[in-house]
């Protein structure tokens, strides 16, 4: 995409597979970190990085998160990047599911890398000649006749990919209160919020529900989340 400054790419768990963001993207984007995580498949957020660029974030696909910096309206690049999901969706997936298939104890997370230290380069080792052994007797070798090669049987697996087993699947994140006493003592503009959280609506469908930005759900579950007053679950539909 032309218009991309700066971009990272995140798994729906946290793990970053690139990422060339500035530290003062890194530093905005830290505290919505675990936010992020919680979006479903075509949502988004935008946060002001100064007075001309902008930081856009979208979950692409079932299993990709797609942050870049750009300097352009968020609207079109919120088209682009909902292209770049319908496009390579299926692609990104197997990419995520082959990077943490790898074996890593501390996978890198998108918020620690401005702290991560840079490992200097490793020093160069210089090869140790090997020592010549006196009085080596030659070995005579033995012709033998090659073995005759045994008929080969090709059979082919057929393994359904996981572009196929994802396009019709599709990942929500659904909240419910844990605690219905919360309604009586929280703000009147959380309230309409929460009586929404009822555990059957995603919190794209309530977005859409209240007619207002996904992100302003988002922030109210993750609110009461943190205070152990509302409880999310991922769930697939389709």
């Amino acid at each position: 995409m032309p218009t991309v400054l700066e971009m990272a790419v995140v798994s729906s768990s946290g793990r970053v597979l690139y990422s060339d963001l500035s530290k003062l993207a890194l530093t905005k984007i830290s505290p919505f970190y675990d936010s992020l995580q919680l979006m479903g498949v075509g949502d988004d957020l935008s946060l002001a990085l100064d007075d001309t660029r902008t930081i856009v974030a979208s979950r692409v696909s079932s299993k990709a998160i797609l942050i870049v910096i750009t300097d352009k309206k968020v609207g079109i690049i919120l088209t682009k990047m909902g292209g770049v999901g319908d496009k390579f969706g299926g692609l990104l997936d197997e990419i995520v599911v082959s990077e943490e298939s790898k074996t890593s104890e501390n996978p890198v997370r998108l918020d620690e890398i401005k702290s991560r230290p840079v490992s200097p380069p490793p020093s160069p080792i210089e090869p140790t000649p090997i020592p010549k052994k006196k009085d080596e007797k030659k070995l005579t070798s033995i012709s033998t006749p090659a073995p005759t090669p045994k008929p080969q049987v090709h059979t082919e697996a057929v393994t359904p990919s996981i572009q196929d087993q994802t396009k019709v699947a599709e990942h929500v994140i659904v909240p419910f209160l844990s605690d219905l006493k919360i309604l009586e003592r929280c703000p009147e503009k959380d309230r309409k919020f929460l009586e929404m959280f009822d555990g059957t609506l995603s919190l794209r469908t309530i977005a859409k529900k209240l007619g207002v930005p996904f992100f302003d759900v988002l922030s109210v579950a993750t609110k009461y989340k943190n205070m152990g007053k509302v409880d999310m679950k991922e769930i697939v539909r389709g």
